[in-house]
């Protein structure tokens, strides 16, 4: 859990633990598009090569 800090008011905190929330999702969204891709690299690849 995140570490509370005494001196900030509660709209801070919430406005931190949002962004850093928007943050991981962002990363995780990024993250499948990599594999996503990756997936399609790999199956374009096996397709040319079963073709041949």
């Amino acid at each position: 859990m995140l570490m509370r800090n005494i001196d900030y008011p509660a709209d801070v905190e919430t406005e931190q633990e949002l962004q850093l929330a928007s943050s991981v999702y962002s990363s995780r969204e990024v993250l499948l598009g990599q594999i996503a891709v990756l997936l399609l690299l790999v199956i374009g690849v096996l397709l040319r090569w079963h073709g041949s």
